[in-house]
Order: structure tokens, then sequence, then C-alpha cells
């Protein structure tokens, strides 16, 4: 698995992985991700 986002595709599937990442950080920046606490 890990093979396929640092192998040969890391390029191909880097705009994927920023994507991803990006959308998590910024659900974890949303208060409501904090209210359950």
């Amino acid at each position: 698995m890990f093979q396929r986002f640092f192998g040969r595709e890391r390029y191909a599937n880097r705009a994927i992985t920023e994507a991803l990442y990006a959308q998590i950080v910024a659900a974890a920046r949303q208060t409501v991700f904090y209210s359950h606490w």
C-alpha cells in the first residue's frame, strides 16, 4: 500500500494525497470537530 504512495507512482498520487490531507486539516480546524469533548 505504501509502495504506491512512495514508489513509482508517487508523483501521480501526490495531488490526491495533498487534496486528502487538505480536507483532513480543514476538518480538524472546525470547532464542530471539538464540540463532542
